[in-house]
């Protein structure tokens, strides 16, 4: 794609901000290689991609992660119920927004892959972001109670089993914990204060 006449071509059209420029004829996965190509070749632009349905868009990042590698991209799901519906989200479905927001704000990815109701969703920035996120190494010296409050500090709930996203479980020596955007819950094995398993 990147040897294409055509490639070239739409690289010196690109409009300026609030322009438009239209393409057409792209059947199957072809904006996605098309998406890969420009986010290749101009690596200090961020990209937003907007399928029409929750499905296409979770194929347009598929196909992103699979043109690029993991890490490229990163997918902002749109809220299971409308904004003015009473029902609270799903914890996961939020999970993945602020992990999408994260990655993004932070320059791990540049291209986000949405759909047009969830970029019409209004959606607060936590300022502190970083403060959100723990990272843990096998080898690390923490107290597991103190872990154990700092899960319950980012919201995190205290649970006697680890069922669903948001979750944690502390028993002696060992902590399950079940993450935002984590397909599975991780559990940790301490020696005392040392993290000796993950």
């Amino acid at each position: 794609m990147l040897r294409q006449p055509q490639t070239a071509a739409l690289l010196e059209q690109l409009p300026a901000p609030g322009g438009v420029l239209r393409l057409g004829g792209l059947p199957g996965s072809a904006p996605s290689l098309v998406v890969a190509a420009l986010a290749y070749s101009l690596p200090n632009r961020v990209w937003v991609v907007v399928g029409k349905s929750p499905p296409e868009a979770e194929s347009a990042d598929a196909d992103l992660q699979s043109l690029l590698g993991n890490g490229h991209s990163a997918l902002y799901p749109q809220r299971e119920t409308l904004a003015y519906e009473a029902t609270e989200t799903h914890i996961e479905v939020s999970g993945l927004r602020v992990e999408a927001l994260e990655a993004l704000l932070s320059g791990r990815v540049r291209i986000l892959v949405t759909t047009l109701r969830a970029l019409q969703e209004r959606a607060e920035i936590p300022a502190g972001l970083a403060d959100l996120r723990l990272t843990l190494t096998r080898g690390q010296t923490v107290r597991p109670t103190e872990l154990g409050e700092r899960l319950e500090q980012m919201g995190f709930a205290r649970s006697p089993l680890v069922e669903e996203v948001g979750q944690f479980a502390q028993r002696g020596g060992i902590l399950d914990v079940f993450g935002f955007g984590a397909p599975d819950a991780i559990r940790l094995e301490f020696w005392g204060d040392e993290i000796v398993s993950i």
